[in-house]
């Protein structure tokens, strides 16, 4: 079983002269096991800081913004989504997820 961490989504704002500041950052966290996957989503919102370097928004790399996320997380909020996860994975049959019939 694989734990994948993934960013789906971000919101931005201009702060201080600054453009595209990320402001909140929306995660899945995914498990997979063979042909299975299953997912839990969650929003965190960033703290700007002017004393803290600032990278562009085009220079970020999903590792970066992931790392974000999880700063702001507790481990016990890191391990309630990765938990969420697996539960929804070892309660999954394959059969259960289907295709979108008009995605060919």
């Amino acid at each position: 079983m694989q734990t994948q961490w993934n960013i789906t989504s971000l919101r931005t704002e201009n702060i201080d002269g600054k453009q595209d500041v990320i402001k909140w950052v929306q995660f899945a966290v995914s498990c997979l096991d063979g042909e299975k996957t299953a997912q839990a989503q969650g929003t965190v919102e960033l703290t700007y800081s002017a004393d803290a370097p600032f990278i562009a928004y085009s220079d970020l790399s999903e590792s970066q913004v992931i790392e974000w996320a999880k700063s702001v997380l507790t481990q016990d909020e890191i391990t309630f989504y990765e938990t969420v996860a697996q539960n929804r994975l070892e309660n999954t049959s394959v059969d259960d997820t289907k295709a979108l019939p008009w995605v060919a």
